[in-house]
């Protein structure tokens, strides 16, 4: 199949192969990187003469010859998450690790076993706010890059590269290499997260909620730290638990 041909009465294979952008504040945030390769702009027939579409065409004029109008049924069939339209491209960022690797101060996450794409969007929304260079999952039991992990993120998935490995062994071997350490985040630790002095170049390894990291996860880090909390009995979000250690490190690291 064409993965060029326009849609007609409904999405394709193709479509849901692609990159699925929703979201006003995600779709500006992708549209303003030069090298996104756009595939189609799906909006609601009755919204793409409006003021706010025609403002977003004049802001990217590349994106007025890719715009295809649907009838709602038509994008519910892509995603319901939308809000009136979907963008769909072929291309996300990769990290690029040597560059990585260059750099005096650098923060990579580890997501161990979060399902939940609302998690991943809004630990990658916090990423990019913080500067963090790659965000590394297993490809097995994780959350994608799905719809609700773009709107959720709101540009985040442009800045931040999502790379899904096999095994987290490999990766961590090659960041110990070129000096970084590996946090995790455990409430088995008897520190917590403002008790560390953090080295410039780190990776934080971040648990589900429901079982927090795997074993085989722990053993690849070089500590562990633990948030205080009022309850044992008890966790926090994922998202919130990765944006107070992340935050905490950027205040020391400056």
């Amino acid at each position: 199949m064409n993965r060029n041909k326009p849609v007609g009465r409904g999405p394709t294979a193709a479509v849901k192969a692609l990159r699925i952008i929703v979201g006003t504040h995600a779709v500006h945030e992708a549209l303003s990187h030069p090298d996104l390769q756009i595939e189609q702009f799906f909006v609601r027939d009755d919204l793409v003469n409006n003021s706010e579409y025609k403002t977003l065409f004049q802001k990217f004029p590349r994106l007025k010859e890719k715009t295809k109008p649907q009838k709602a049924n038509q994008l519910d069939q892509i995603t319901t998450s939308h809000q009136g339209s979907i963008l769909t491209v072929r291309n996300r960022p990769v990290a690029d690790w040597g560059k990585i690797f260059e750099k005096d101060k650098s923060i990579i996450v580890f997501l161990d076993g979060l399902e939940d794409p609302h998690n991943l969007g809004a630990i990658l929304r916090t990423a990019w706010l913080i500067g963090v260079d790659a965000i590394i999952c297993p490809e097995n039991h994780s959350a994608k890059l799905t719809p609700a992990a773009h709107k959720v993120a709101s540009g985040g998935a442009e800045h931040v590269p999502v790379e899904f490995v096999t095994s987290f062994a490999d990766r961590v071997e090659e960041l110990k290499k070129n000096d970084y350490w590996i946090f995790g985040l455990s409430a088995l630790s008897k520190k917590n997260i403002f008790q560390f002095k953090y080295p410039a170049k780190l990776a934080w390894m971040i648990g589900s909620e429901e079982k927090g990291l795997r074993k085989t996860s722990e053993n690849l880090c070089d500590e562990l730290a633990q948030i205080p909390q009022a309850s044992a009995g008890a966790s926090y979000n994922a998202s919130v638990a990765a944006g107070m250690a992340l935050i905490e490190t950027i205040r020391q690291l400056g």
